[in-house]
């Protein structure tokens, strides 16, 4: 117990210590900050037209914002960067565009006078905040987002994601809450906030506001500051972090909505029109929800204002299961090439091409979506709708030659399997799935059992590539087999001349010939096809 106050002593001048090493980093402005930083944070940040946000002390040293009706502009941001004044941005711009996707990773309420007032505390609830952001990073990067995080400069981060120029803010929230639901809950002294926090805005509202990064918070006293992903310390040149970092074109926001949709996301069509005079918030401080009675409004009717269109790249190479199926299969073959050129189908046609992919759990359902981007009305919910009414049985070679018999007839469609007892043939066989009513498939989305070939359970997966090995193995055994009798047979039947001839070598018109080795010894069961009998009269 006489050790324990020591301790904690110690343990909070090392929080303490921490937090200045942190401070001493940061640049003091206007140190990084040139013209060209000026200009671009300027436009990047201004949001919505003609308004920007200017914090002011509510009461009990609570900060709120009211909106000031004039342009963000590069005094005002630099006022801001030197801390006599705290700017914030409405992200969404009168066409219900943004430049901006903001994650705010916020200490709760509740824990939030002892992360102000204990420095143990506060270090602790920081290694939340970063293995959280850690965790939102590694989402981000794997479907291609590229995340720049910030401190707040109180009790929390911000995750900044860019496009220039904007897109609908309607796509920017598709994009933010399917990685939120991927990242699941949060630990329970934090939580998840995204902004924008609408689709769209009516014209008389302003929707939410987000602080500006890089200014001092004016509850938190502290400058805000663009971090290194890696280490999440501040970025020592906080002006490079900014511009190095990159921005969404329209193509590459294009591919990232692509990428969300053959994973399973949904992209949200615009929403109806909201009723003539549905009201709007005046302003609300970042980090809080619009007032309740808001009903978001979708841009005017006869426009939209940025087309952002969905793109799924087909690759050069694909998953080996799909390339199987393909190669293996000639009227599926037939189906994506064309799909491939620009081609359409009709719905029977595709109605086979997604049930026999459906089945390859998520390289199918990817492949897809990168197959039918290529041809035109391409609509990723529309698809996702026709995966997910696919049932559990992938659809066999009969059903498809029914399905399509001029196509089946045309491609020769006449695979025969050697399959397992209660198996039935499918195209997705050349996969490495044997299908059967009674064995039980893997879930989608999930991995593949192992192969057991006994009939009873999954014979699937990459360990079902077995199957195919051995019977393609047992097919040219069989025709070596064949063909070693044949060779023998003819070797003693050429060599038959040259004893006829009396002679080792033999000129025709054609050409000069030797004879043969010797067959080596038949085996007792090749005797009777490569040793036929002689011609009566002959010479044994």
């Amino acid at each position: 117990d006489r050790l324990a106050a020591p301790a904690r002593r110690r343990r909070l001048a090392g929080a303490a210590a921490r937090e200045a090493a942190d401070e001493a980093r940061l640049p003091p402005f206007p140190t990084g900050f040139g013209e060209v930083f000026l200009a671009r944070f300027t436009d990047r940040f201004a949001g919505r037209e003609g308004v920007h946000a200017v914090g002011f002390a509510a009461g009990r040293d609570k900060p709120g914002y009211r909106p000031e009706h004039a342009p963000l502009t590069a005094d005002l941001v630099r006022r801001h960067l030197a801390g006599d004044t705290v700017l914030g941005t409405y992200l969404v711009r009168r066409d219900d565009t943004s430049h901006l996707l903001c994650f705010d990773l916020d200490v709760r309420r509740p824990f939030v006078a002892r992360y102000a007032a204990d420095a143990e505390e506060r270090s602790r609830l920081k290694r939340l905040l970063m293995a959280e952001g850690r965790r939102l990073l590694d989402q981000a990067a794997a479907v291609g987002l590229p995340l720049l995080p910030e401190f707040s400069g109180f009790k929390g981060l911000h995750f900044w994601a860019f496009a220039d120029p904007p897109v609908p803010a309607r796509h920017w929230r598709v994009v933010g809450n399917w990685l939120l639901e991927r990242l699941g809950a949060p630990p329970a002294e934090l939580a998840w906030e995204l902004f924008p926090k609408q689709d769209a805005v009516p014209p008389d509202g302003l929707g939410n506001l987000v602080k500006l990064p890089c200014g001092v918070h004016p509850q938190g006293r502290r400058r805000s500051a663009f971090l290194a992903a890696d280490t999440f310390r501040p970025a020592p040149d906080q002006a490079a972090a900014f511009l190095a970092h990159p921005v969404l074109t329209p193509a590459a926001f294009g591919e990232l909505l692509g990428r969300l949709a053959a994973l399973g996301a949904t992209i949200d069509a615009p929403p109806p029109p909201a009723p003539a005079g549905t009201p709007g918030p005046e302003f609300a401080d970042g980090g809080h929800p619009v007032p309740a009675g808001i009903v978001p409004a979708h841009p005017r009717p006869d426009e939209d204002p940025v087309a952002v269109t969905v793109r799924v790249p087909l690759p050069d190479r694909h998953p080996p299961a799909i390339e199987r199926l393909l190669a293996g299969c000639p009227l599926l073959w037939h189906l994506a090439d064309r799909v491939a050129q620009g081609g359409s189908l009709s719905p029977a046609e595709l109605h086979v091409l997604v049930y026999a992919l459906a089945a390859l759990d998520e390289d199918g359902r990817v492949f897809l979506h990168q197959l039918l981007n290529q041809a035109p009305g391409y609509d990723p919910n529309a698809v996702n709708r026709a995966i997910h009414a696919v049932p559990p049985n992938p659809i066999g070679c009969a059903k498809i030659r029914r399905t399509l018999p001029e196509l089946a007839a045309q491609t020769g469609c006449a695979c025969q399997f050697r399959l397992p007892e209660g198996c039935y043939a499918s195209p997705l066989v050349h996969a490495g799935v044997l299908p059967a009513s009674d064995l039980a498939l893997p879930a989608r989305g999930g991995g593949h059992a192992p192969c057991n070939l006994s009939g009873r359970e999954e014979v699937a997966g990459q360990s079902g590539g077995i199957d195919l090995l051995m019977r393609e193995y047992r097919q040219v055994a069989a025709d070596l087999g064949r063909l070693a009798r044949r060779e023998r047979l003819l070797r003693v039947q050429v060599n038959r001349l040259f004893d006829e001839a009396g002679s080792d070598t033999l000129v025709t018109a054609l050409g000069s010939y030797a004879r043969l080795p010797a067959p080596p010894p038949a085996a007792a069961d090749e005797e009777e096809e490569t040793a036929p009998a002689r011609p009566a009269g002959s010479a044994a």
